[in-house]
């Protein structure tokens, strides 16, 4: 099927040649002679592209950009005109304008520019398919945990996130409170918006406010150029404010009002910036306690916490569900060469782990860094309290009866120093008994922790006599 594509200029001239020019390349080509004409034509069809003249009678080819924009069946738009200058084409391709081009222009040129839209304009197209063919991954799974209260987690999340309310997700440090908020967002009507994070604590009081709300040119020393700030960058998507029980004292006024009245004060600005945003807030704190210490607002924290999620540590998951084990490593940046199923394991369920989910996902990579330790004969490398126990009640050659003294406290020589008074072994200087065969001696290799701890507790073999 040929590219449709829509030609917009007053000039009766300018509408002939290029209609046979396209023609000539095969497209079907529609003519209209003012803005108001065109727009009519895009309502009763879909045009992959929009040759539009910036000089026209009653509107104006830039202001009927946006108005073709709203449509996103629409293709790309190039403008046209006789007039042109670096501020025109800049505010043409601002307002959603694909390229721009000055009478008179090459037709040479013009053929290149052409393709190259209907180019994206067919790619877009194959994307969207592809994507309708793809079945929509629910976003709540990646919220790790199979066990009763993660499950309820999941349920709240997607029970919330279509509501345009604010929301307040509490629980400790690691636990995956940002994780919850992205979701949050992936499952409202504000996903095709921006999702913009801040943590209030990684930023100093000093420049805090500037972040959030942004400054005009000249309101402080090095305010060089306007800069918009977080709520304005958010516009039409989520702000995410993470740690906002940091939050200084008098900021919290100043967020209260942006809550209550959706626009921002700039730093500087003498007008408010009306902003549409939807607010999710995070802490590890007790709210509640800070505020009976006066260190949180109790309007704030009403208007924040319109909605609640908490997010339970992973020593209060007591299933270890097998999705943990296997999305853990497929994050890590090298995936670990040992199984991690013992060391994620540790992390769920123990009253002495903290349960974050950061411990979690840093195991992987541990355990191919301990046992390289343990294989080069590590100083540190960890000896079973047995074997110690079981070591230090044989006599030896530096602690007599009372027991085996341990130099330094280094368990590895404490393991060779019970190999060689093992019971059963021969007494003899290095390299007796080995003559006949002309054997150089040879230190033991270094057992394993569990052969090793197995061969101490094994009684001696006994001698048989023979008939």
């Amino acid at each position: 099927m040929p590219a449709r594509i829509l030609v917009v200029d007053d000039e009766p001239s300018m509408q002939m040649a290029l209609r046979e020019f396209l023609a000539k390349r095969g497209y079907e080509t529609d003519v209209a002679g003012s803005a108001e004409a065109g727009l009519e034509k895009i309502r009763q069809k879909v045009y992959d592209l929009i040759l539009l003249d910036i000089r026209l009678p009653g509107m104006s080819g830039i202001e009927a950009i946006p108005h073709i924009r709203e449509s996103e069946s629409q293709g790309e738009i190039i403008v046209i005109t006789a007039h042109g200058s670096s501020e025109t084409a800049l505010q043409a391709v601002e307002r959603g304008a694909y390229d721009f081009f000055s009478k008179p222009f090459s037709l040479k040129e013009m053929e290149i520019v052409v393709r190259r839209a209907l180019e994206k304009r067919r790619l877009q197209e194959e994307i969207k398919a592809l994507r309708k063919q793809i079945p929509a991954a629910d976003p709540a799974e990646r919220i790790i945990g199979g066990s009763e209260c993660m499950k309820q987690v999941k349920a709240l999340v997607r029970r919330i996130a279509p509501l345009e309310t604010t929301v307040l997700i509490t629980g400790e440090s690691g636990t995956g409170k940002e994780l919850v908020a992205e979701v949050l967002h992936l499952l409202s009507r504000r996903a095709g918006g921006p999702f913009v994070m801040l943590n209030c604590a990684a930023i100093p009081d000093t420049l805090l406010e500037s972040e959030l709300f942004g400054f005009e040119r000249g309101a402080f020393t090095g305010a060089v150029s306007a800069k918009p700030g977080k709520f304005e960058l958010a516009n039409s998507g989520t702000i995410f404010l993470d740690e906002i029980g940091d939050m200084p004292a008098n900021l919290q006024a100043k967020l209260l009002r942006t809550l209550e009245r959706r626009e921002v004060d700039r730093l500087g600005g003498r007008m408010p910036i009306p902003v549409n945003v939807r607010i999710i807030a995070a802490t590890n704190q007790d709210l509640p306690e800070l505020i009976t210490k006066k260190a949180f607002r109790e309007d704030l924290y009403y208007r924040l916490n319109v909605a609640s999620i908490h997010v339970p540590p992973l020593r209060d998951r007591p299933r270890r569900p097998a999705s943990a084990r296997r999305a853990f490593p497929a994050r890590a940046q090298h995936p670990p060469r040992y199984p991690p199923d013992r060391h994620i394991q540790g992390c769920h369920g123990s009253s002495s782990q903290p349960g974050l989910a950061r411990q979690c996902e840093g195991a992987p990579e541990h355990p191919g860094t301990s046992r390289h330790r343990q294989r080069r004969g590590h100083p540190h490398r960890r000896c079973r309290e047995d074997s110690v126990q079981e070591v230090s009640q044989r006599p030896g050659r530096r602690g007599g009866r009372d027991g085996m003294h341990l130099p330094h406290g280094n368990p590895v020589r404490a393991r060779k120093t019970a190999y060689r008074e093992r019971p059963g072994k021969k007494r003899g200087r290095p390299g007796q008994g080995r003559k006949d065969t002309g054997s150089q001696p040879q230190e033991p290799l270094e057992e394993d922790e569990e052969a090793f701890a197995e061969r101490l507790t094994d009684p001696p073999p006994q001698e048989t006599q023979p008939p």
